[in-house]
């Protein structure tokens, strides 16, 4: 095996599904969020998990000064917000956007996901940090998740028997 140049690493790193998610709060002037491209599970007694965000987030100031966030896995037929939350000016990302209020923080309705969090700890490392949260409500929709693969939003497609009924069309948040 030979050492991989930054290129390489890069189409590596590409290669990891991900989950496309958006990571929402309240900051001092409304609602606030931005896509994240790492948030993974860290424990679960007690139920935590990990969102990397950069330094310079707005998002990351907004979580630290409220103490509460969320983790919307977007649904396929929301995938275009995590292009919203990641290149329209942060204060213009909730304009017009449909959401609502669990316990205070911001989420969006149409989610494949939704982790509610309050905040544990806060890590710096290589210009971003590690937000820990502890996870207060956990739900799942039978909407589709998007996952990200090679900088490409797809599709998770899963087999087996339909979700619950207890899911309406367009989530339940």
């Amino acid at each position: 095996m030979t050492r991989g140049t930054a290129g390489d690493v890069r189409d590596c790193f590409a290669a990891l599904p991900t989950a496309v998610s958006v990571i929402t709060t309240r900051g001092p002037e409304g609602p606030a969020g931005c896509t994240a491209g790492t948030v993974a599970p860290l424990s679960f007694s007690p139920s935590t998990l990990l969102v990397s965000l950069r330094e310079t987030s707005a998002t990351l100031t907004a979580i630290r000064e409220s103490g509460a966030f969320a983790v919307n896995v977007l649904s396929w037929y929301d995938r275009d917000l995590a292009t919203r939350f990641s290149v329209i000016p942060a204060h213009e990302r909730f304009a017009g956007l449909e959401h609502r209020e669990v316990d205070g923080v911001p989420v969006l309705p149409r989610s494949s996901l939704l982790l509610l969090c309050s905040l544990r700890d806060c890590l710096s490392a290589v210009g971003h940090r590690i937000v820990i949260g502890t996870v207060l409500t956990a739900d799942k929709s039978p909407l589709p998740p998007s996952v990200q693969y090679e900088h490409v939003y797809r599709e998770l497609v899963c087999s087996g028997p339909l979700p619950s009924a207890r899911y309406r069309e367009g989530g339940r948040y």
